[in-house]
C-alpha cells in the first residue's frame, strides 16, 4: 500500500472515529475544509503539499514526511511531530503551541512568527547553520 492510500482516522468525540485515505483528506482539503481536528497522519507522506490554513490540532504527524511542505497560518497546537521530516518545512504564522517534535529533522525549517510556547524541541536533529527566524 502506497503512503497516501494510507487510512487516516479522525476522532471526534460526538462523532466517533472516522475513516479515509490520504488522497480524500488533499481532496476535501482542495474543495475547502480546514478542520482536520485529530487526524493520524502518521508516517504518510506530505512531501510539497500546500496546506495553509489547516487545522491540524492534536494530529499525529509522526514519522510522517513534510519535505517542502506549506503549513503557513495553520492550527497545529499539541500536534505530533516524533520522527518526522521537517526539512525545508514552512511554519509561519502557526500556531505550533504544546506541540512535540522531539527527534524531528529540522533541516532549514522556517518557524517565521510561529507560536512555539511550550513545544517540545528537545532532542531533535538540527544541522549545523540552523536557525529559527523570529518564533515566539
Amino acid at each position: 500500500m502506497e503512503n497516501w492510500e494510507k487510512k487516516i482516522k479522525i476522532n471526534y468525540c460526538a462523532l466517533g472515529v472516522i475513516e479515509m485515505t490520504a488522497e480524500e483528506l488533499f481532496e476535501r482539503y482542495g474543495n475547502g475544509e480546514r478542520d482536520f481536528r485529530g487526524v493520524d497522519l502518521s508516517g504518510v507522506n506530505l512531501t510539497r503539499k500546500e496546506l495553509n490554513g489547516i487545522n491540524l490540532q492534536e494530529a499525529n504527524l509522526c514519522g510522517a514526511e513534510l519535505l517542502d511542505t506549506f503549513l503557513g497560518q495553520a492550527n497545529l497546537r499539541k500536534t505530533l511531530f516524533r520522527g518526522a521530516n521537517l526539512d525545508h518545512t514552512y511554519f509561519g504564522s502557526t500556531d505550533l503551541s504544546g506541540s512535540d517534535m522531539q527527534s524531528a529533522y529540522m533541516g532549514n525549517t522556517n518557524f517565521e512568527d510561529a507560536n512555539l510556547t511550550g513545544a517540545k524541541l528537545r532532542d531533535e536533529v538540527v544541522p549545523i547553520g540552523w536557525t529559527i527566524l523570529r518564533g515566539r
